[in-house]
C-alpha cells in the first residue's frame, strides 16, 4: 500500500510539473522584459491620457500596391505612419507615489493591430516601458535598460485593435534628460496578422502540415525554419550551419524581405506550428528578438513595390537574442555546388504568415534567371505538392540530402490561392552557389561566414543545438530518457535521494550547476519531442 501511495504521489507530482510546463512554455519569449504591470493600473485613474489620431489609411490603395509586388512572396501587412514624436513632449504626465508616469495613446482608425517603433531608443536604469491596447487585453512589457542596443532601435509587438497606449514609468531618481524615446513610426496592420495566427483553416494545398506522418523524415529541416516579423512585413527564413559546426546563430532569408528594415527590430518565431495533421491546436511558438546584418547580395534596385533584383537575393543575419536549447532549433546544412540539375526534396515555409507548411517534390530544379536579369542566379521548380504565396519568401529549398540549396525569391505574379491557381506551385530560389562568392567583399557573399577557415568544402550537414541534452538526460543509464529519469531528478530536488557524481552531471540539463525545476522542464520537453 505504501508503494502504491508513493507511486501515486510521484505520478501526481509529475502531472503537476507537466501542467506547469505547458502553461509556462506558452508564455516563453526570448525578448527581455520584466514581469510587472503599468503603474497607471493601480492608481485611481484620475488622469487624462492624451490621444493622437493618425491620418486614415486607404486599405484598397495598399492592397493595390501589394498586388504590383505579388511576384515577390513577401507578405506586407502594415502601413507605416512616419511620426518622429518625442514621447516625453507629446504625452501627458502625472505623479504617483513619487514616481512619474507618462502616457500617450495613438488611434489609427480601422487598424486590426498596431505597433510602435522607437528610434532613437534608450532607457536608463529606473525606467519601464509598457504598451497595451484599449481594453488592456494585451499588455507588453516592462521593457527596461536591458532592451537597449547599439542601434538605439526598438519595436513593440503588435497589439490587437486600432489603438495603442504607450506608458513610461520613471523612478524619482532618474534624470529625464537621460531618456531617449522617439516614436519614429506607428504601424497600422491592415491585414490582421494577429487574427491570422489563430486561423486553423490554412489551406492544406499550400503544403502539408508539419505534424503529418509524411513530414517525419524532415523534422530537422522543419525545426530549422522560423517566421520573421519585420515592422510591416512577414517572411520565412532558416537557421544555417557553418563549417566550424559551432552553432553561430546565422539565419538565412531573402534580401528583399529585410530591405529597409532595421535588423535590430526583427522577431524570429520558432516552432509556430499546428500540433496535428489536418486538425490540431496552433502554437505560436517562441521568438528571439534582434539581429545584425552580416551579409547580403546588395542586388536590389528601386523601392517597394517597384523592386528589381539583379542577383541571387540573399541576406545572412546573426540573431543577437538567445536561442534556448529547449526550442530544439536545428541549424540546417547547405549545398553550394552548382549541378546542371538539382535533385530536390522539400521546402518549409509560412504561407500567408500562418503556421508552418512543408512542400514536396520528387524531381529536379533547373537553372534559371529571375525576371530575365542575370542568367542562372536561381533554381526553378514547380512543386509536386504545395505552393508559394505571400509569407513564403526567404524560405529554403532543401536538396535530397536535406541541405539548403536555394532561398525563395518569388513565384508567379498574383498567385494567391494554392487551390485554384496552379501557378502558385512555381518557385524561383536564389542559388546558394551564386550567393557563395557573389560580391567582391565579405559583406556581399556567404563564403567568408559559412566557411571562415577557407576549407574549400561546398557541402555540410546540419547540426542540432539540443543534441547534448539527449546524452545528459539519461540519469539512470538505461540508454533512454523517460519518466524514470524524471522521478530520479525530482527525488534529488526533494532530498529523498542523494545523487552520485555521474547523476549530478546527467541531471543538470541546462548546465547551470544546479538541479532544479528547470532541469525537470527540459527533460519533459525531451520525452515529449
Amino acid at each position: 500500500k505504501f508503494k502504491k501511495k508513493l507511486m501515486f504521489t510521484r505520478i501526481n507530482t509529475i502531472k503537476n510539473f507537466i501542467i506547469f510546463y505547458y502553461f509556462f512554455s506558452s508564455l516563453i519569449f526570448a525578448q527581455s522584459y520584466q514581469k510587472s504591470q503599468p503603474l497607471s493600473f493601480i492608481t485611481n485613474g484620475d488622469f487624462q491620457i492624451r490621444s493622437l489620431t493618425l491620418p486614415n489609411v486607404d486599405v484598397n490603395e495598399q492592397l493595390d500596391q501589394d498586388k504590383k509586388a505579388s511576384h515577390l512572396k513577401m507578405l506586407k501587412f502594415g502601413y507605416k505612419h512616419e511620426l518622429n514624436h518625442e514621447f516625453l513632449e507629446e504625452s501627458n504626465s502625472f505623479i504617483y507615489e513619487n514616481k512619474k508616469i507618462f502616457v500617450l495613446e495613438y488611434l489609427t482608425s480601422n487598424a486590426l493591430g498596431v505597433r510602435a517603433v522607437f528610434e532613437p531608443f534608450f532607457l536608463p536604469d529606473g525606467v519601464s516601458l509598457f504598451v497595451y491596447n484599449h481594453d488592456m487585453s494585451q499588455i507588453a512589457g516592462a521593457y527596461t535598460d536591458e532592451n537597449n542596443n547599439e542601434a538605439m532601435y526598438f519595436s513593440t509587438p503588435l497589439v490587437e485593435g486600432e489603438k495603442i497606449i504607450i506608458e513610461l514609468n520613471i523612478e524619482n531618481y532618474v534624470n529625464l534628460d537621460d531618456i531617449s524615446l522617439t516614436v519614429s513610426s506607428i504601424i497600422h496592420d491592415y491585414r490582421g496578422i494577429i487574427q491570422m495566427r489563430t486561423n486553423n483553416n490554412s489551406d492544406r494545398q499550400c503544403g502539408n502540415d508539419v505534424f503529418c506522418e509524411d513530414a517525419h523524415n524532415f523534422i530537422d529541416q522543419i525545426n530549422s525554419v522560423a517566421y520573421i516579423e519585420m515592422s510591416q512585413n512577414i517572411c520565412t527564413g532558416t537557421m544555417i550551419n557553418n563549417m566550424r559546426n559551432d552553432l553561430t546563430p546565422y539565419f538565412l532569408t531573402a534580401a528583399h524581405c529585410v530591405n529597409g528594415d532595421n535588423p535590430e527590430g526583427l522577431r524570429f518565431y520558432f516552432n509556430y506550428n499546428k500540433n496535428g495533421c489536418g486538425n490540431g491546436d496552433i502554437s505560436y511558438g517562441e521568438y528571439a528578438y534582434g539581429s545584425t546584418m552580416i551579409s547580403n547580395c546588395d542586388c536590389l534596385v528601386g523601392n517597394y513595390p517597384n523592386i528589381t533584383l539583379i542577383g541571387p537575393d540573399f541576406a545572412l543575419l546573426q540573431i543577437t537574442d538567445s536561442i534556448p536549447t529547449e526550442w530544439e532549433v536545428y541549424y540546417a546544412g547547405f549545398n553550394a555546388t552548382n549541378p546542371a540539375e538539382l535533385p530536390v526534396s522539400s521546402g518549409v515555409h509560412h504561407p500567408y504568415g500562418t503556421y508552418k507548411k512543408i512542400n514536396y517534390d520528387n524531381g529536379y530544379a533547373t537553372s534559371s534567371d529571375w525576371n530575365s536579369s542575370i542568367p542562372n542566379t536561381h533554381w526553378y521548380l514547380s512543386w509536386d505538392n504545395g505552393g508559394v504565396v505571400g509569407g513564403s519568401s526567404g524560405s529554403a529549398l532543401f536538396d535530397t540530402l536535406g541541405n539548403i540549396s536555394g532561398i525563395l525569391t518569388g513565384g508567379n505574379p498574383n498567385s494567391i490561392d494554392c487551390i485554384d491557381d496552379p501557378g502558385s506551385r512555381n518557385g524561383w530560389y536564389g542559388k546558394i552557389s551564386e550567393s557563395w562568392e557573389w560580391g567582391d567583399n565579405p559583406e556581399n557573399r556567404l563564403k567568408d561566414w559559412l566557411d571562415p577557415e577557407n576549407t574549400g568544402e561546398l557541402i555540410i550537414d546540419g547540426i542540432s543545438n539540443y543534441l547534448p541534452l539527449f546524452i545528459i538526460g539519461d540519469v539512470n543509464n538505461d540508454q533512454t530518457i523517460n519518466i524514470q529519469d524524471i522521478i530520479l531528478i525530482i527525488n534529488f530536488i526533494l532530498g529523498s535521494l542523494t545523487p552520485n557524481e555521474d547523476q549530478i552531471i546527467k541531471s543538470d540539463l541546462n548546465l547551470d550547476q544546479l538541479i532544479n525545476i528547470q532541469d525537470v522542464l527540459l527533460i519533459i520537453n525531451l520525452i515529449n519531442s
